[in-house]
């Protein structure tokens, strides 16, 4: 099983728990048991699950996909040992939206490989 990271920033916000748990609670449930399947299956990096971005620029970011009234996206990356490391999370209303969370993810990543951040097991698993 993938263990299940998420970014904190330098001043100790995590801002991938803020949004999840903030979630009306039938979405909150939704999202996390698509967390756990992904992270629990070998096969579940693949669509409807999981979006792999094909840009170089992106390449190596990967967005949960969880497919309710409203699009909840959550783009994350993988360690050298699979784990799974939750960068950014928003409700997709438009294509920028996406955008915007891709740069910001790059930055968490390269923040995170500096030091300047880390990451720290996600603890909101309880289903």
């Amino acid at each position: 099983m993938r263990k299940i990271f998420q970014y904190r920033s330098h001043d100790g916000e995590t801002p991938i728990e803020c949004f999840i748990n903030g979630l009306e609670p039938k979405t909150y449930k939704k999202i996390i048991t698509l967390m756990l399947t992904v992270a629990t299956g070998n096969d579940t990096l693949r669509e409807p699950y999981v979006k792999a971005f094909r840009l170089e620029r992106y390449k190596g970011l990967y967005e949960f996909r969880a497919k309710m009234v409203k699009l909840i996206r959550i783009i994350f990356y993988l360690t050298k040992e699979g784990d799974i490391v939750l960068l950014c999370a928003f409700i997709k209303k438009h294509d920028r939206a996406t955008e915007y969370a891709l740069e910001v993810s790059r930055s968490r990543v390269s923040e995170i490989n500096s030091g300047w951040a880390d990451k720290i097991i996600y603890g909101g698993m309880q289903e």
